[in-house]
């Protein structure tokens, strides 16, 4: 029994959607939302802004290509996630592609279905952020500029150039840098130097440049030759000079043990993979079909590595080529039952612990909830079934498989929207975007970009003095108030007439910690909120 892969690729298209629905969460992809809606209200393309101040920062990939998809399909979270996933799947498709160039047909799906089931690949299509957009450009251009490399197609050097110019404009020079680590080594060991000095490629440089040209002159309007420099330099290579000021102090192998959870549930392969290509490089093994996966992975890697800035989310842009190499290292195994049985041993003890985290989860934010406890233990019958109604050699691809798709389905269906509870910006928002004839202020309390995206209105005034909210209740008669305890506390006590809309424990959701997760502790560090209506006596 084959699965088709249509079906398989409807069921990852399926979770990914659940997971487009989930809010944005704070601070950065609220932040880009904000930003782009922004964008689209003011028409200011060129010049980027966040709650109306100068923005210097990430490029404006993410923010035109939002923007465009709220004019196309109004403002929200759906829209505001849709162009990052569709760069998902194109790195996907280029994936494939790219590995098609050099392995069997088998080992090029097996790779692209590898990347479109890592636990990064459901992270970045739902708390969406640059590193999507960067990813499936970088994997793109290294597709088309291989392709290019072995047939000398002008077609495939403007396409990979494109590829290139977007990765610059989705994350800076760190997407020329994936791609030239990728490529350059290879050209070299398999003696391609030749398509260095093609003239053609002066062309596939100055499309590059070309598609540069609207950043830079919104970069040099706004902050003149400072932001030039800031692009081309600061943000980047500055993390690793120390000129940037960004600096979260990362241990050495930070990326690396970050890279074991997000490259879940292919760890094992991609680990045996590289090792084993890299082993092949040491010896100088020149029957090695590419050499740009092994490169690629390992020297971006290893750059990122030297940043005085990380986060788990950096790695995920060399995440194709290492599905490339965990899909050979996977092809090639089968031929060794001895080994092969080991390593199915340890992917099964994964998935076991895969199925132990959705236990947890679900007794951290459902606990005895019957709809997500049937639907946890449906999804887990259902992905046994799936992986267990056929055994032989593709036994742990689709076990692997079933089972990361069914526990992200949970947490995209039950579990996300159960920590996204504890970010009640965005429903504060919401509620102001309904009232939109009523002023939305807040009162003791700051609002995050969640708050002004949602309320899709501008920021609400900041009030931090009882006879100025008193003064501004006077002139508009009624008010939304988003406030903390402190200023519930304030308000009850000053005679003003209130209606207690909601009452919410806030949480930073992108900083998980034990303590927040235990349900008898989490409390202890969650912050009261409180959205009210003040209104005149006289009302």
């Amino acid at each position: 029994m084959r699965i088709p892969y249509f079906i398989i690729a409807a069921i990852i298209l399926a979770v990914y959607a659940v997971g487009m629905c989930v809010d944005v969460m704070a601070v950065d992809a609220a932040q880009y939302a904000e930003i782009s809606l922004e964008m689209l209200r003011t028409k200011s393309f060129l010049q980027v802004h966040a709650l109306g101040r100068d923005y210097l920062d990430k490029p404006p990939l993410l923010f035109w290509l939002s923007s465009l998809s709220f004019w196309l399909f109004g403002a929200g979270t759906f829209s505001y996630k849709l162009p990052s996933v569709l760069f998902a799947l194109l790195g996907i498709y280029s994936t494939y592609r790219f590995a098609l160039l050099y392995y069997s047909r088998q080992t090029a799906a097996l790779a692209a279905l590898m990347l479109a089931t890592t636990q990064a690949l459901f992270l970045i299509t739902n708390d969406v952020r640059t590193d999507t957009l960067l990813m499936g450009s970088v994997i793109f251009a290294i597709w088309r500029l291989a392709a290019w490399t072995e047939t000398g197609r002008p077609r495939d050097l403007l396409w990979g150039s494109i590829g290139v110019g977007l990765a610059l404009l989705s994350k800076g020079p760190i997407g020329l840098i994936a791609v030239g680590a990728a490529l350059l080594p290879h050209i070299l060991i398999k003696r391609k130097w030749r398509s260095l000095l093609r003239v053609e490629l002066i062309a596939g440089i100055a499309l590059i440049a070309l598609l540069l040209v609207p950043m830079c002159i919104g970069l040099y309007e706004q902050y003149g030759t400072k932001g030039l420099r800031f692009y081309f330099w600061t943000q980047s290579f500055g993390r690793i000079t120390g000129e940037s000021e960004w600096n979260n102090h990362p241990d050495t192998f930070f990326l690396l043990h970050s890279t074991a959870w997000a490259f879940v549930p292919w760890t094992l392969f991609l680990l045996g993979g590289w090792l084993t290509a890299l082993i092949a490089v040491v010896k100088n093994r020149s029957t090695m079909p590419e050499y740009i996966s092994v490169s690629g992975f390992t020297l971006v890697l290893i750059a990122l590595m030297l940043s005085h800035y990380q986060l788990p989310h950096y790695s995920f842009v060399v995440y194709p080529l290492g599905a490339v190499m965990a899909a050979d290292f996977y092809e090639r195994l089968r031929g060794d039952s001895v080994i092969f049985k080991i390593l199915a041993g340890l992917q099964m003890l994964l998935l076991l612990a895969i199925v132990a985290v959705a236990g947890i989860l679900q007794y951290c934010f459902k606990g005895a909830d019957t709809t997500s406890m049937i639907s946890l233990v449906a999804v887990s019958g259902i992905a046994a079934v799936a992986a267990f109604a056929i055994r032989g050699s593709g036994f742990v691809i689709r076990a692997s498989a079933a089972a990361i798709l069914a526990f992200n389905l949970l947490m995209s269906g039950f579990y996300f929207p159960a920590i996204m509870r504890y970010q009640p910006g965005s429903d504060f928002g919401r509620y102001a975007r309904t009232h939109r004839d009523t002023l939305f202020v807040t009162y003791h309390y700051l609002a995050g970009y969640e708050d002004v995206f949602y309320s899709q209105q501008a920021p609400p005034p900041d009030i931090w003095d009882r006879n100025t909210l008193m003064a501004r209740l006077q002139e508009k008669g009624h008010l939304i108030v988003a406030t903390s305890e402190y200023g519930w506390k304030d308000l009850q006590q000053s005679g003003i007439k209130l209606k207690l809309i909601e009452e919410r424990q806030a949480y930073k959701v992108s900083s998980l910690t034990g303590t927040f997760l235990d349900p008898a502790t989490r409390y202890s560090i969650c912050e009261k909120v409180y959205l009210l209506e003040a209104m005149r006596e006289s009302q």
